[in-house]
């Protein structure tokens, strides 16, 4: 009967420290906020600044992350595109930026083309770049990048993706699941990092043409 007792007593223990570890990670979780409206793209980009030279839509179906919408920039000759969205970090707080990327190229040397995380604080004369992807990256490779602007907490800010091509060999740059996430000032600092997710190769294409039409039109 004393073990029967001990016994229960060391369950009942450790089922109370479980409840009090599950609600502490829900307040850290719930102390969180997303900062990006649209992240994953699924409700055709209108959240996002889209500008491309080609004329071409950023926003496809044609090689999401998950879900059925990702965004698309390059893909062709002489390409100029941006994917950007204005947004307030609060102050105090620890952000980090995360999106998962991939590309594919018909660049036989590196680097010639490439895409720019940048960050634009207002009031400020230029942006910073944070991060620079080119062409020499492996293919048909999903990654995630972290990276954090808790530099900028406190400021509003334009976060853009820039893809640029050359005159030939172009390079398409594949983006999805971009999220930017404020947490209490006791959370600990999100260092840079690329890790590799599943492989998927999509085909390339054989000509310096856009592999597809516009599937969602400009805002």
């Amino acid at each position: 009967m004393k073990l029967y007792n001990l016994v229960g007593g060391l369950l009942s223990a450790v089922l109370g420290l479980l409840v009090i570890v599950g609600s502490l990670t829900q307040a850290a979780s719930s102390s969180c906020s997303e900062l990006i409206a649209e992240g994953g793209f699924e409700a055709g980009g209108a959240a996002w600044q889209t500008r491309s030279s080609g004329g071409y839509a950023l926003i496809s179906s044609l090689h999401p992350h998950s879900g059925l919408i990702g965004a698309y920039l390059g893909g062709y000759d002489n390409a100029d595109d941006e994917l950007a969205q204005t947004i307030n970090l609060p102050a105090d707080s620890v952000v980090s930026l995360t999106f998962w990327w991939q590309i594919t190229t018909e660049e036989i040397s590196h680097p010639w083309d490439t895409l720019d995380v940048t960050v634009l604080p207002v009031g400020a004369a230029a942006p910073d770049r944070l991060l620079r992807l080119d062409d020499g990256a492996p293919a048909g490779v999903w990654q995630e990048a972290i990276l954090d602007l808790s530099h900028y907490a406190g400021e509003t800010i334009r976060l853009a993706f820039h893809a640029r091509t050359d005159e030939d060999r172009p390079t398409e740059f594949y983006l999805d699941d971009v999220s930017v996430q404020a947490c209490g000032a006791s959370t600990p600092t999100v260092t840079p990092t690329a890790r590799p997710a599943s492989t998927s190769t999509p085909s390339m294409s054989s000509q310096a043409s856009r592999r597809y039409l516009p599937l969602i039109a400009n805002k």
